[in-house]
């Protein structure tokens, strides 16, 4: 699957990360986090975007696990945070010096 950005309007700027996390013909997702931290899940088949997290910094990258429970995260401070999705609990890792 590809995906493609078309013209954006003037003053709009593409979401700073983006993950593709697939689905079923016709309702495949995207993972997005937003400069203001803010982690939402969009689906193509529907217009509102859910609300995952709301993280403290800006999201530099993001990934869901292959059992959709828990959501990987590298902020801008170059922290590693893993959120489990159902209990809303986060875990902290420091990257290795």
């Amino acid at each position: 699957m590809s995906l493609t950005v078309g013209l954006l309007p003037y003053g709009c700027q593409p979401p700073p990360r983006t993950q593709v996390v697939g689905g079923p013909p016709r309702r495949e997702g995207l993972l997005v986090g937003l400069k203001s931290g803010a982690i939402l899940k969009i689906f193509v088949d529907n217009p509102f975007p859910i609300p995952l997290i709301k993280h403290t910094s800006s999201v530099r990258c993001l990934d869901l696990s292959a059992s959709r429970n828990k959501l990987a995260v590298v902020d801008e401070n170059a922290k590693v945070l893993v959120y489990n999705l159902i209990t809303k609990v986060r875990g902290v890792y420091s990257p290795p010096r």
